[in-house]
């Protein structure tokens, strides 16, 4: 099996990668939806307890979680290389480097555009670069027919992520970007980090003219749930609250940041908010 060897700035050294890897350990949900829509699913091995999609990622051998790696299956699935991302999982990325394995974190994107960059980086490491270049293609159409379709007026709007405990965003986030992109105004545009615990008093301050939950994926209830927390945090006054301007996801869909959140969650967001828009008060 032919090698290359490629530097991976994430962990300062270089990975060894097969020219074209035949057994892939994908750690991380978004880069598992890029292998099986580049055609590389049938290299899966191995995922993590988050990678359900595509469905067919659900049949794959589960490997731990985003913080924890069994090396047990590792072992058992002999990996030629291993996806991860940044950020949360740089514990996980330097203990599985210094341990020998071939893991390559590919960073999490702060932009709409980092989703389609990391496309083709993927797309290059696992020799389906032709697939890759065709994927983006598609993505940039979807793009530019939801930014040309974008709001033409200034909505302010509150975003609000299960992650574990309430999470909002600010602008080093994809999420702040995508809201942009949509022609939408993040309440917390001025802050420079990416994510962090939204402000109860902050929020009733700026009024947002709608909000967006995004909670966890499967949970049935909620809506009922989040509705209670808006009036338990003194919310319920919020003119977003008052005229049903308030958007509940199906769950894990802004929190997901793969090729279908430009394919499927922007439009469908896109479509909502019009239709809130339109069917209340807002100027």
């Amino acid at each position: 099996m032919v090698f290359l060897r490629v530097f991976n700035e994430l962990l300062g050294d270089y990975v060894e990668v097969p020219e074209s890897p035949r057994r892939v350990v994908s750690l991380a949900e978004d880069l598992t939806e890029i292998l099986f829509m580049l055609g590389a699913g049938d290299v899966v091995v191995g995922v993590s307890s988050y990678c359900n999609r595509p469905s067919e990622a659900s049949t794959r051998v589960r490997v731990g979680t985003y913080y924890k790696v069994s090396y047990s299956r590792l072992e058992m699935l002999k990996p030629d290389l291993i996806l991860t991302t940044s950020a949360a999982q740089r514990q996980v990325n330097q203990e599985l480097h210094s341990r020998g394995y071939p893991v390559f974190p590919v960073q999490l994107p702060t932009s709409v555009a980092g989703i389609v960059e990391n496309v083709k980086r993927v797309g290059l490491l696992v020799n389906r670069y032709p697939a890759a270049v065709e994927l983006e293609k598609k993505l940039l159409t979807a793009l530019s027919s939801v930014i040309s379709s974008a709001l033409r007026r200034d909505a302010s709007v509150y975003v609000e992520i299960d992650l574990g405990s309430p999470i909002t965003v600010g602008q080093a986030s994809y999420v702040n970007d995508m809201l942009s992109l949509l022609g939408l105004r993040n309440i917390y545009l001025s802050r420079r980090e990416s994510y962090f615990e939204p402000d109860a008093e902050y929020v009733r301050r700026q009024d947002p003219d709608l909000i967006i939950y995004d909670p966890k994926p499967g949970d049935m209830e909620g809506y009922g749930r989040f509705m209670k927390a808006l009036a338990s945090r003194g919310w319920d006054g919020l003119k977003a609250v008052r005229e049903g301007r308030v958007i509940v996801t199906e769950g894990d869909v802004i929190a997901h940041y793969g090729p279908s959140l430009i394919l499927d969650t922007m439009p469908s967001l896109l479509n909502q908010v019009k239709r809130l828009l339109q069917s209340s008060s807002y100027p």
